[in-house]
């Protein structure tokens, strides 16, 4: 690695952080940031190239780089944005660290107003969403106005607000999580940082990565409201082309989305220069830049083949899903199970016998979960799971008659955008209601003062619960269908005036997690 420029800024309040990877046509974001309200000492802007190109477009605004690294990794390496977002958080000065889009357009206040929502509250890890126009006249980049890139083409505009700040059924989907995010460089350094893990080398993910966790820490996550990025069309923006680790459809990294689920903080992988600022081994006046790159594992980050690389069997133990009210976690080629809360109770006795023991493979490991389950219960799960099909596919179907409809003009289009489907791999309805059931079971028979708390995402799965409560399948509880963020914020209020746990289905909690995250963590139960 070397660098084209070293800071010379000693006390900046917030250091941007911005990336390349031999592929940036434009890096115009500069010129806004020159552009600012605020005292240019008071940010500093670091940039990060992943190979060894010197880039034309950063020598257009060199004057306002204050670090340039040049990491010089290897041509056969594929890109892993996680080790530039550690590479600018173990340069950076700033107590801010800014982590956002180098093509992106900012107004003048930007800097005025991140700054101004952290004197408020350093408590918090902050996003600012992006308006997106997808023109191709506006490529390449011509520095056109706002209100160009808000008028034609402008893909999520209503009324001056983007539609992810509108959006109450799925914000984390419809909401641009990469654009531009903001934490704490000590709390980013707390939580170890972005993680490493081959999962996300390529396209997925962004930084959010460190907000699920730093969610998990105890952090708030704020989205400003009156201030947003603007990006406009260039080939390949959306990952087109490029390696894309797990998501689940819809470019939202699983491995991220099991961290949230899991309530893990520290990275599966982390990067040792960053360890070394956690652990205070290094002291802030010698930054360990020579520990950035751990030369080893970049040999398992080819570009020819990234699934067949040992880095992706990780060392830590990390969860990997919920099966029939146990947590199935990984380490190395071995799994364990065990139970998410208390095992049901006609095999409380031999609870310990799962935990302790390990098995070759997931299937391995469910076919042993099972043998805890009695038939009466499967039975009442496999009942469920049929309803809840039967329900589903009505529902569709009904879908398709209305879709049907519009088509030919009998039923006027709506305005809004495609309803998410939710975060698939295995954040199934299905495993949910199976978990839900046998907790509920598992908790039937203790002293409790309120019946337990459950809070489901989808109508039909609240209704059939509620159907399998009434006919005594089910024990007593009191269920939620969270169909908003309004729902789930009275699920958050009514959970803080109450004792007893609350009952999260995986799907509902990680669609809402931002609103359910400040419940109390003891009240807090996600299956």
């Amino acid at each position: 690695m070397r660098f084209i420029r070293r800071s010379q800024r000693s006390r900046p309040e917030i250091s941007f952080v911005l990336l390349d990877w031999g592929v940036r046509e434009s890096f115009h974001l500069l010129h806004y940031l020159a552009r600012q309200t605020v005292d240019r000492e008071r940010f500093e802007i670091i940039v990060i190239e992943y190979y060894s190109r010197v880039s034309d477009a950063i020598r257009r605004f060199e004057d306002q780089v204050d670090t340039w690294l040049v990491l010089e990794m290897p041509q056969t390496a594929c890109y892993h944005k996680h080790l530039m977002y550690n590479a600018g958080i173990v340069l950076s000065r700033g107590k801010i660290v800014a982590i956002g889009d180098s093509d992106a357009m900012v107004r003048e206040t930007f800097v005025e107003s991140i700054l101004n929502v952290f004197r408020e509250n350093s408590d918090i890890v902050l996003h600012v969403d992006q308006f997106r126009n997808n023109r191709r006249d506006l490529y390449p980049f011509s520095f056109p106005s706002f209100d160009e890139v808000l008028g034609d083409g402008c893909i999520n505009n209503v009324n001056g607000v983007t539609r992810g700040l509108c959006d109450i059924v799925d914000p984390l989907h419809s909401r641009n999580y990469g654009a531009c995010m903001c934490a704490v460089r000590s709390d980013l350094i707390a939580i170890g940082g972005a993680d490493e893990h081959g999962d996300y080398l390529g396209h997925v993910c962004g930084p959010y990565d460190m907000t699920f966790r730093l969610i998990n820490s105890g952090k708030r996550e704020v989205w400003l409201e009156d201030e947003f990025t603007y990006h406009t069309w260039h080939p390949g923006q959306a990952g087109d082309g490029n390696y894309m680790g797990p998501h689940d459809g819809r470019h939202m990294s699983t491995t991220a989305l099991r961290a949230l689920l899991a309530r893990r903080v520290l990275p599966l992988v982390e990067n040792s220069a960053v360890r070394q600022l956690r652990l205070k081994e290094t002291p802030e006046s010698a930054l360990p830049v020579d520990k950035l790159v751990d030369a080893e594992r970049v040999t398992q980050w080819g570009k020819d083949d990234p699934f067949n690389r040992t880095q992706a069997e990780c060392l830590e133990t990390h969860f990997v899903e919920s099966f029939w009210g146990a947590r199935i976690s990984r380490s190395m080629h071995r799994f364990t199970a065990e139970w998410i809360a208390e095992p049901p109770l006609h095999f409380r006795g031999h609870a310990s016998l799962l935990g302790a023991r390990s098995f070759s493979s997931i299937a391995e490991a469910k076919r042993n979960i099972l043998e805890f389950i009695p038939f009466s219960l499967r039975l009442r799960v496999h009942a469920f799971a049929t309803l809840t099909f039967v329900w589903r596919v009505t529902e569709l179907a009904w879908k398709l008659v209305r879709r049907t409809r519009r088509m030919f003009g009998l039923h006027p289009r709506k305005i809004s955008d495609r309803i998410s489907q939710g975060v698939k791999e295995r954040l199934l309805h299905s495993s949910d209601a199976a978990n839900m059931i046998v907790l509920l079971v598992s908790r039937k028979n203790r002293n409790l003062h309120s019946p337990p708390k459950v809070v489901v995402l989808g109508k039909g799965d609240a209704v059939i619960m509620r159907l399998f409560i009434f006919l005594r399948i089910l024990p007593m509880a009191t269920v939620f269908e969270a169909r908003d963020r309004n729902t789930a914020r009275d699920v958050v209020a009514v959970t803080a005036k109450e004792n007893g746990a609350v009952l999260f289905s995986s799907n509902a909690y990680v669609r809402f997690y931002s609103d359910f995250a400040s419940c109390p963590r003891n009240k807090v139960l996600i299956v």
